[in-house]
Protein backbone atom coordinates (compact mmCIF):
# COMPACT_ATOMS: atom_id res chain seq x y z
CA UNK A 1 0.00 0.00 0.00
CA UNK A 2 1.63 3.04 -1.16
CA UNK A 3 1.50 5.69 1.25
CA UNK A 4 1.07 4.33 3.76
CA UNK A 5 0.88 6.55 7.50
CA UNK A 6 1.68 2.74 9.54
CA UNK A 7 2.50 -0.25 8.73
CA UNK A 8 1.71 -2.86 11.47
CA UNK A 9 3.29 -6.53 11.30
CA UNK A 10 0.94 -9.64 12.63
CA UNK A 11 -2.67 -9.51 12.41
CA UNK A 12 -3.52 -10.80 16.22
CA UNK A 13 -5.97 -9.03 17.92
CA UNK A 14 -4.26 -6.25 19.52
CA UNK A 15 -2.96 -5.33 15.80
CA UNK A 16 -6.00 -5.31 14.16
CA UNK A 17 -7.09 -3.40 17.30
CA UNK A 18 -4.16 -1.22 16.31
CA UNK A 19 -5.53 -0.80 13.34
CA UNK A 20 -8.81 -0.02 13.48
CA UNK A 21 -7.67 2.48 16.22
CA UNK A 22 -5.66 4.29 13.49
CA UNK A 23 -8.03 3.67 10.93
CA UNK A 24 -10.82 5.90 12.46
CA UNK A 25 -8.60 8.55 12.88
CA UNK A 26 -8.26 9.21 9.10
CA UNK A 27 -4.94 7.15 8.82
CA UNK A 28 -3.84 4.66 6.22
CA UNK A 29 -3.19 1.76 7.58
CA UNK A 30 -1.27 -1.81 5.89
CA UNK A 31 -1.50 -4.97 8.09
CA UNK A 32 0.75 -7.82 6.81
CA UNK A 33 0.44 -11.35 8.00
CA UNK A 34 2.25 -14.39 7.31
CA UNK A 35 -0.32 -16.96 7.88
CA UNK A 36 -3.39 -17.63 5.19
CA UNK A 37 -5.88 -15.70 7.75
CA UNK A 38 -5.81 -13.30 10.23
CA UNK A 39 -6.68 -12.81 13.55
CA UNK A 40 -3.22 -14.58 15.21
CA UNK A 41 -4.74 -17.23 18.15
CA UNK A 42 -7.78 -16.25 17.90
CA UNK A 43 -9.85 -17.97 15.13
CA UNK A 44 -12.63 -20.86 14.85
CA UNK A 45 -11.62 -24.06 14.05
CA UNK A 46 -12.43 -27.86 13.71
CA UNK A 47 -9.64 -29.24 15.69
CA UNK A 48 -11.84 -31.94 17.84
CA UNK A 49 -14.21 -33.98 15.90
CA UNK A 50 -16.11 -33.20 12.31
CA UNK A 51 -18.67 -30.92 12.53
CA UNK A 52 -17.77 -29.37 16.05
CA UNK A 53 -16.18 -25.97 15.92
CA UNK A 54 -14.83 -23.67 18.64
CA UNK A 55 -13.07 -20.81 19.39
CA UNK A 56 -9.08 -21.12 19.70
CA UNK A 57 -7.50 -19.05 22.23
CA UNK A 58 -10.90 -17.04 23.07
CA UNK A 59 -9.81 -16.56 26.60
CA UNK A 60 -8.13 -13.45 25.02
CA UNK A 61 -10.97 -11.86 24.20
CA UNK A 62 -12.13 -11.06 27.35
CA UNK A 63 -9.30 -8.30 27.79
CA UNK A 64 -10.37 -7.19 24.14
CA UNK A 65 -14.09 -6.65 25.50
CA UNK A 66 -12.39 -4.97 29.31
CA UNK A 67 -10.74 -2.56 27.35
CA UNK A 68 -10.81 1.17 26.59
CA UNK A 69 -10.79 0.06 22.94
CA UNK A 70 -14.42 -1.92 22.84
CA UNK A 71 -16.36 1.11 23.71
CA UNK A 72 -14.86 2.87 21.50
CA UNK A 73 -14.96 0.02 18.20
CA UNK A 74 -17.46 -2.57 19.56
CA UNK A 75 -20.44 -1.02 17.77
CA UNK A 76 -19.07 -0.48 14.64
CA UNK A 77 -17.86 -4.00 14.70
CA UNK A 78 -21.43 -4.99 15.95
CA UNK A 79 -23.22 -3.63 12.87
CA UNK A 80 -20.82 -5.21 10.59
CA UNK A 81 -21.98 -9.13 12.82
CA UNK A 82 -19.64 -9.41 15.41
CA UNK A 83 -21.42 -10.95 18.26
CA UNK A 84 -20.37 -12.62 21.67
CA UNK A 85 -21.88 -15.73 23.06
CA UNK A 86 -21.53 -15.26 26.81
CA UNK A 87 -22.00 -18.47 28.95
CA UNK A 88 -22.02 -18.67 32.71
CA UNK A 89 -19.36 -22.10 32.59
CA UNK A 90 -16.75 -20.73 30.58
CA UNK A 91 -14.36 -23.18 31.12
CA UNK A 92 -13.75 -26.77 32.15
CA UNK A 93 -10.86 -29.26 33.63
CA UNK A 94 -11.01 -33.05 32.46
CA UNK A 95 -8.45 -35.13 34.18
CA UNK A 96 -7.02 -38.41 32.81
CA UNK A 97 -8.99 -40.21 35.69
CA UNK A 98 -12.17 -39.15 34.01
CA UNK A 99 -12.84 -36.55 37.24
CA UNK A 100 -13.74 -33.18 36.06
CA UNK A 101 -14.51 -30.17 37.00
CA UNK A 102 -16.66 -27.25 35.50
CA UNK A 103 -16.05 -24.00 36.11
CA UNK A 104 -18.35 -21.22 36.59
CA UNK A 105 -18.34 -17.06 36.64
CA UNK A 106 -18.75 -17.40 40.21
CA UNK A 107 -15.48 -17.86 42.64
CA UNK A 108 -17.34 -19.80 45.29
CA UNK A 109 -18.51 -22.33 42.83
CA UNK A 110 -15.06 -23.16 41.60
CA UNK A 111 -13.55 -23.18 44.96
CA UNK A 112 -15.96 -25.97 45.89
CA UNK A 113 -15.42 -27.72 42.25
CA UNK A 114 -11.88 -27.54 42.99
CA UNK A 115 -12.16 -28.71 46.23
CA UNK A 116 -14.22 -31.68 45.13
CA UNK A 117 -11.14 -32.51 43.00
CA UNK A 118 -8.83 -32.49 45.71
CA UNK A 119 -9.15 -31.34 49.21
CA UNK A 120 -7.09 -28.21 49.52
CA UNK A 121 -7.48 -27.29 46.15
CA UNK A 122 -10.23 -24.72 45.94
CA UNK A 123 -8.31 -22.70 49.19
CA UNK A 124 -5.53 -22.70 46.72
CA UNK A 125 -7.30 -21.50 44.01
CA UNK A 126 -8.83 -18.85 45.81
CA UNK A 127 -5.42 -17.73 47.32
CA UNK A 128 -4.29 -17.53 43.81
CA UNK A 129 -7.27 -15.49 42.36
CA UNK A 130 -6.55 -13.55 45.48
CA UNK A 131 -3.03 -12.64 44.19
CA UNK A 132 -3.86 -11.55 40.80
CA UNK A 133 -6.83 -9.64 42.02
CA UNK A 134 -4.05 -7.81 44.43
CA UNK A 135 -1.98 -7.02 41.23
CA UNK A 136 -4.65 -6.64 38.77
CA UNK A 137 -4.55 -3.11 38.43
CA UNK A 138 -0.65 -3.87 37.07
CA UNK A 139 -1.51 -6.52 34.89
CA UNK A 140 -4.49 -5.11 32.87
CA UNK A 141 -2.36 -1.89 32.92
CA UNK A 142 0.16 -4.30 30.75
CA UNK A 143 -2.30 -5.53 28.57
CA UNK A 144 -4.89 -3.17 27.98
CA UNK A 145 -3.58 0.59 27.93
CA UNK A 146 -4.97 3.93 26.72
CA UNK A 147 -7.60 3.76 23.67
CA UNK A 148 -5.65 6.52 22.34
CA UNK A 149 -2.29 4.47 22.57
CA UNK A 150 -1.85 2.36 18.86
CA UNK A 151 -0.22 -0.51 20.72
CA UNK A 152 1.83 -1.14 24.26
CA UNK A 153 5.11 -2.04 24.35
CA UNK A 154 3.52 -5.36 25.76
CA UNK A 155 1.91 -6.27 22.51
CA UNK A 156 3.36 -9.14 20.57
CA UNK A 157 2.45 -7.03 17.35
CA UNK A 158 5.20 -3.84 16.04
CA UNK A 159 3.83 -1.09 14.75
CA UNK A 160 5.93 1.25 12.51
CA UNK A 161 5.24 4.70 11.67
CA UNK A 162 6.29 5.49 8.20
CA UNK A 163 8.23 8.19 8.50
CA UNK A 164 9.30 10.43 5.27
CA UNK A 165 13.03 9.82 3.91
CA UNK A 166 14.98 12.92 5.00
CA UNK A 167 18.29 11.82 3.83
CA UNK A 168 19.25 9.15 1.26
CA UNK A 169 19.52 6.38 4.21
CA UNK A 170 18.10 2.82 3.50
CA UNK A 171 16.22 2.91 6.93
CA UNK A 172 12.45 4.29 5.88
CA UNK A 173 10.69 3.51 8.80
CA UNK A 174 11.00 4.67 12.55
CA UNK A 175 9.58 2.85 15.19
CA UNK A 176 6.87 3.98 17.03
CA UNK A 177 5.76 2.52 19.92
CA UNK A 178 3.84 5.87 21.77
Amino acid sequence: MAGADYIIVGSGINALVAAALLGRKGRKVLVLERNDRIGGCIRTEEITAPGFVHDVMATTFVLFLTSPAYPEIGPELEKRGLAFAHTATPTAVLLPDGRHAILSMHRNANVAAFDKLAAGDGARFAADIDRVGADAPFLFALLGGSAARPASRSSHSCVLQVSPLRTTSMQPFAMSMS
